[in-house]
This record gives structure tokens, sequence and C-alpha cells, in this order.
């Protein structure tokens, strides 16, 4: 057989812990199935053949969620984040659909600190243009959330506990 014909590869169990690695990487299926050089029919089969290996393949895409979430969240504070692909990522690959209610709750904290900054900046701080343009677009990208109740009335704690300490 050529390159694209039979792989002769057969199941071993060394490909349970394989598996579990490149999934809880964050990687797809797909990579997985690449880096097995093998169809997804045929991990198909092996899932249905072998318990330990469909479990690894269960928990190693619950781990890549979580890898992802939390590449999310420690870029969440970068201006340059892009929020809309990282939620198709997550959508077209894990199958997850960020509601409105959870896109506010991953933005929320993001707004917040940059609404401190700029009570901090209103109350004497220095400010660069880097900054300057960093706050306009966190601030310009979630004006809309502000409305959010739960948004606001951070906001408004926030400003208040300024206040206090003057």
């Amino acid at each position: 057989m050529g390159r694209f014909g039979k792989t002769g590869l057969k199941y071993k169990e060394e490909y349970v812990e394989q598996a579990y690695e490149i999934l809880s990487s964050g990687k797809s299926m797909q990579e997985l199935n690449t880096a097995f050089f093998v169809t997804e029919d045929t991990i198909t089969n092996w899932r249905r053949l072998h318990d330990d290996f469909d479990n690894a393949i269960k928990l190693g895409r619950q781990a890549g969620i979580a890898w992802w979430l939390n590449h999310g969240r420690e870029r969440m504070h970068d201006p340059d984040f892009n929020n809309a692909a990282f939620n198709t990522y997550l959508s077209r690959v894990y199958g997850i659909r960020m509601n409105k209610a959870k896109k506010i709750d991953l933005r929320a904290e993001k707004i917040v600190d940059s609404y401190k900054r700029l009570l901090e900046i209103m109350s004497g701080g220095d400010l660069d243009s880097k900054e300057a343009t960093d706050l306009s677009k966190v601030l310009l990208n979630g004006a809309t959330l502000v409305e959010h109740t739960e948004l606001s009335d951070k906001m408004k704690a926030l400003e208040d506990k300024m206040n206090e300490t003057k």
C-alpha cells in the first residue's frame, strides 16, 4: 500500500497516555488523528473496543477545554485578545456555545480593571499614550456591557471604595 493506504497501525496500550497528552494540551480530535496518522473511523473503532482509550479521550477533551478556558482567562486583559475568535474556536472544536451572560462574565473583570485604572488616572495618576489606547479599546469594547446590572454594581462599589480612600 502507498502512503495513504492502510497504515498498518494496530492499537497499542501506549496510545491511552498519548491520546490524553495530546488532547489535554488543547489540541483537537483532528490533531489527534493526524498525530496517530489514522482516520477518524480508526479512532472511533479504538474507542469502541478499548474502554481505557475511550476514557483517555473523554478526560483529555475535558482537560483540553480547561486548558483553553485558562488560556482565555490569562489573556482577556490583553486589549488585542480576540474574544470572537476564541469563542468561535471553543464552539467549533468543543461544541461550547458561550451565551451572552457568560461572555459578560468573562469580560467583566477586564472592564472593571480598566475602569479602576481610569479612576486612578482621574485622581491624578500618570497615563502614557499606549496605556490610554489600551484603556480606550477595553472600555469601548465593553461599553455595551456596562449596562449589565452586576457589572454596574461592581463598578459603582469600586468607585465608592476609591472615594472613601481619598
